[in-house]
This record gives structure tokens, C-alpha cells and sequence, in this order.
């Protein structure tokens, strides 16, 4: 449990710093410092500069001085938070073991999903439209899905996978998605779900996924590094030499475009 928060804390502290020197100052944030619960899943930092912390048991919003707890009390569908995302308008989207919820004011409101419930994942286009990953499928919302309106959803499956999970996601500049289905990678445009066989993608749970600047869509699961250079139709292994994961397959993209996995050894950067 805490080699996983120490490597979630140790990410934001890397994208906040900028990625741009040899070496970096740390401090731990821990039961001593006032975090409750050190399982930590998932992290944000908002555009006022608060750090959002999802655990196992809780969310906790951190404003450099203290801790604020939000719970089922506060609006929560489930204790357990998965995945952080605030959309163009500003909103913050919670993903909880239970469904999803969205602050207003400082309370949230949860939402109807079905037939999804568990949600793992959370991602949103320049239109404002919102990607949200579950137990059944990837969910898309017709329009933006601003604090005013309650958005719909589309379900979108792929009937030729056993498992429909959605674990990670990533959309493109262009509007077009990425995202893990069951044991591949899926790919959505316009309406449309595709997966091939020819992509070379391994079976395996496939926890985060990220476009980088060039155009390059990397995943990671708990074991394996797979990237597809922008232009190419396959994959390429890229985790030689690699430690895996603790528990889940986690990567981080910094500003200036370097590649930082957490592994059980540590944290290991992409280098040429």
C-alpha cells in the first residue's frame, strides 16, 4: 500500500516540478502529515491549484495546509476512488466503485450510468464531450457534459471481446480515442469501435494509455510497455529491461514529453 502512494505522490510531484532538471526535492505526505488513508489510486491537481487525492477508502482535497474529506456523506457513490478528470468547463468528474459523481459547489452528485456501474476511467475532447470507462463498456457523452445539465451516454461494446472492462483512456487532438477493452485496445471515431488483430497488441489488462506530443500512443499494463509510433499499423514492445508494476500498470507524460513509469524498483524514465 504504501510503495503505491509514495509512487502516486512521487508522479504529480514530477509533473508539477516541470521534468526539467537532473534532480528533485520530495516530501512524503503520509498519516503523520494528515492524509488518512494511504492507499492512494489516483491524483489531480485543479486549475486553482488544489491537489485532489483518491484512495481506497475516500477523496481527500489537499490546499497545501490541510486535508478536506469527502465521502459517501458528502455525495459519493462508493468509497473507493478510481480515476480524477476536470473537463474544459471546469468541472471535477469523481470515478468511484460505485459510479460516477461531479462536484457542485462542495457537494457532489452522482450520476445514472446504467447499464455501467464501477467506473475506472475518465477522459474529455475539446468539445467537452466526456469518456467515462466501466465493467460494461465505454461511455460517451452525446454533448458536453458541463455542471448544468445532466449528460446522456452512449454505450459502446465490442462484441467480439469476452470482457468489456474499460481500465484506461486517451483521446487524441483530433478526436479520436484510445482505450483498453477487456484484454486488447480498442479504438473509437465517429460512432465507431475497432480492435484488430493486426495491431499485435498482447492480451493483458491494460491500465493507462497516452498520446504523446508526436502522435505516439503508448500502454502500459501491470508487466508490459507497448507503443505505436505514429504512422506505423503495429505495436512495439518497449519494456525491456523493465521492472513491472506493483499492482497496476501506470504511466505519467511530463510537460517537456518524457515518458516516467512506477515500477517496484522505482521510478524509471524513457531515455533514447
Amino acid at each position: 500500500m504504501r510503495t503505491r502512494a509514495i509512487d502516486a505522490l512521487v508522479c504529480l510531484l514530477l509533473l508539477s516540478a516541470g521534468l526539467y532538471g537532473q534532480r528533485y526535492s520530495f516530501k512524503r505526505y503520509d498519516q503523520s502529515s494528515g492524509l488518512p488513508n494511504q492507499n492512494v489510486r489516483t491524483l489531480l491537481q485543479d486549475r486553482a491549484g488544489f491537489l485532489w487525492i483518491g484512495t481506497d477508502n475516500g477523496l481527500y482535497r489537499y490546499d497545501g495546509r490541510r486535508y478536506r474529506t469527502f465521502s459517501i456523506v458528502d455525495g459519493l457513490p462508493g468509497a473507493r476512488v478510481d480515476a480524477l478528470h476536470q473537463t474544459n468547463d471546469g468541472t471535477i468528474w469523481v470515478a468511484t466503485s460505485a459510479g460516477l459523481a461531479r462536484l457542485r459547489g462542495e457537494r457532489f452528485e452522482a450520476l445514472n450510468i446504467a447499464p455501467g456501474r464501477s467506473v475506472y476511467a475518465l477522459a474529455s475532447d475539446g468539445l467537452g464531450r466526456l469518456y467515462v470507462g466501466t465493467g460494461k463498456g465505454l461511455l460517451v457523452s452525446g454533448k458536453a457534459a458541463g455542471a448544468t445539465r445532466k449528460p446522456d451516454f452512449d454505450v459502446y461494446t465490442n462484441p467480439r471481446l469476452e470482457s468489456q472492462s474499460v481500465r484506461g483512456i486517451a483521446v487524441s487532438g483530433s478526436g479520436l480515442v484510445w482505450y483498453g477493452c477487456g484484454r486488447q485496445l480498442c479504438r473509437w471515431e465517429n460512432g465507431s469501435v475497432d480492435s484488430r488483430a493486426e495491431w499485435g497488441v498482447p492480451d493483458d489488462l491494460w491500465g493507462t494509455i497516452l498520446i504523446d506530443a508526436k502522435g505516439n500512443v503508448w500502454a502500459r499494463s501491470r508487466t508490459m510497455l507497448i507503443e505505436l509510433p505514429r504512422g506505423e499499423t503495429r505495436f512495439r514492445r518497449r519494456d525491456r529491461d523493465l521492472p513491472p508494476a506493483a499492482t497496476e500498470g501506470k504511466l505519467l507524460l511530463g510537460r517537456d514529453g518524457q515518458l516516467w513509469v512506477p515500477t517496484i524498483r522505482g521510478l524509471a524514465r524513457r531515455t533514447p
